[in-house]
């Protein structure tokens, strides 16, 4: 991507946060940018999919983040039985912590805005894809390594995993369903022990 799409992109998600989808202003963007309307329209065609573009990279940046502790490439990597049994542990303290949270709501929020479009739309499916296929290698691993329950497959773990890690934004701010981060993270522990082999679970409870 050129440094000028690049400005542009920025600069609308700046505006995007600040005032929101329905009072973006091109006008505004332009001159944050210092780009000129008509160039605005060059490289994004209309306002509708400069908004989508934008947040497609922003919710492509938030899950490269969001899914930074699982392996680049798993073909070459080698982790011990303890070393797979600690990358969980953290990554589900991780996802419950403020910052997570919010990167939470920014997700489904740039989510639901670029799902909108035929063209974002097109590369959220491709994040999304890329994202399973990182959890998946990862839950290959540990059925690899006899580390999974039986009854329990990599795709079966990684379906789970996803559902009890990213399904908790629909009830994030539920007042009803409120509870502390420590207790939800031991509840999420307990619940996800069930994935492993009787004789890891004792590991993946401790600490």
């Amino acid at each position: 991507m050129t440094d000028t799409k690049q400005r542009i992109l920025d600069a609308t998600l700046d505006e995007l946060d600040a005032v929101g989808p329905s009072q973006l202003r091109l006008k505004r963007v332009a001159a944050a940018a210092n780009v000129s309307l008509s160039l605005i329209s060059v490289h994004f065609g209309n306002r509708e999919d400069l908004i989508s573009t934008a947040m497609l990279q922003r919710f492509e940046r938030l899950f490269d983040l969001f899914m930074g502790p699982y392996p680049p490439d798993a073909d070459q990597w080698s982790p011990s039985d303890d070393e797979l049994i600690e990358m969980a542990r953290n990554a589900t303290d991780r996802a419950q912590n403020e910052d997570r949270r919010s990167m939470r709501l920014r997700l489904l929020e740039a989510g639901a805005i670029a799902a909108h479009n035929p063209i974002s739309f097109i590369g959220l499916l491709e994040i999304n894809e890329r994202a399973n296929e990182k959890v998946l290698a990862f839950a290959r691993k540990f059925e690899q390594q006899g580390l999974l329950a039986p009854g329990v497959d990599a795709i079966g773990f990684s379906r789970i995993w996803f559902c009890m890690l990213f399904g908790q934004v629909t009830v994030e701010y539920s007042a009803s369903l409120a509870m502390d981060d420590q207790s939800w993270t031991e509840l999420l522990r307990i619940s996800l022990v069930s994935l492993f082999a009787p004789e890891v679970r004792s590991a993946y409870l401790a600490g």
